[in-house]
């Protein structure tokens, strides 16, 4: 059997590692495909999944340590006739039952900005997996408007990073698709290199973004409370008043130091 732009994905459940393969192009079939995984032992076996799985292909998928789950995103999406998604579905390991569960997370209104702040439909795109958040980039068809986003796991909350005060980030980015990606540590920030794209020329960009994301607004108390997760808080020192937006999970370690504190 063939199948095309599908995903393969590197996970880690205590001590077991292996590779999942996950949805996938084959001719005209239009039935969802099952999820393989491949063991360092070399052998593929199906996975027993629950719930209602996705039939797609040029999407992206990360996988976040911390809760066992897999986040999957946009790409071509297979029913009655094939449309360009915008969908993000989830697929997670139950410990009890040791199967893995799939579910969809559609963007609920009180969680996050209006629609037109949502990533748009694309494909062939990049994501890349941070312990707080996914990174979602480029696709085919975006504009440099809506080339950066962020999806907060803990809120189930999207943050176009491309726009108002965060816009330091992408401004110097050019639209691109199937561009590869690779992640550098750093105990400060989260930074990955983008490498080329589809018919375009060949440039390496860097891109850092703090581990919090809420830091990106210490400069705008509006930005800072409007983003869900987030803090914002002042330190007086010396008659000089510093300001600084945090995540609201970090208020404990910080309440010490803050001289006024306005949760998000």
């Amino acid at each position: 059997m063939c199948i095309r732009d599908s995903t393969l994905t590197s996970i880690k459940i205590n001590d077991h590692e292996s590779f999942l393969l996950i949805g996938g192009y084959r001719g005209n079939q239009s039935s969802k495909l099952d999820v393989w995984e491949y063991s360092f032992e070399k052998t593929w076996r199906t996975l027993n999944t629950t719930g209602h799985a996705p039939n797609i292909f040029g999407h992206s998928t990360v996988f976040h340590a911390a809760t066992l789950t897999l986040y999957i995103f946009g790409g071509y999406e297979m029913s009655d006739k094939i449309r360009i998604s915008k969908k993000l579905f989830s697929l997670s390991y139950q410990k009890e039952s040791q199967t893995w569960r799939w579910s969809n997370l559609p963007p609920f209104k009180e969680l996050n900005r209006p629609e037109e702040k949502l990533p748009r439909p694309r494909y062939l795109h990049s994501a890349i997996a941070f312990s707080q958040y996914m990174i979602i980039y480029g696709g085919d068809p975006t504009n440099t408007s809506d080339l950066l986003n962020a999806y907060v796991y803990k809120c189930n909350s999207w943050i176009r990073l491309t726009e108002g005060a965060t816009d330091i980030i992408g401004k110097s980015l050019e639209q691109s698709f199937m561009q590869a990606v690779a992640i550098e540590n750093d105990s400060d920030m989260n930074n990955f290199y983008v490498v080329g794209g589809f018919d375009g020329p060949f440039t390496i960009s860097k891109i850092s973004i703090p581990t919090d994301l809420c830091q990106l607004w210490s400069n705008s108390k509006y930005m800072c409370r409007l983003n869900r997760g987030c803090s914002f808080g002042q330190i007086s020192v010396n008659n000089t008043k510093s300001s600084f937006c945090f995540s609201t999970d970090q208020k404990d370690q910080k309440k010490n130091d803050l001289s006024s504190f306005n949760p998000g």
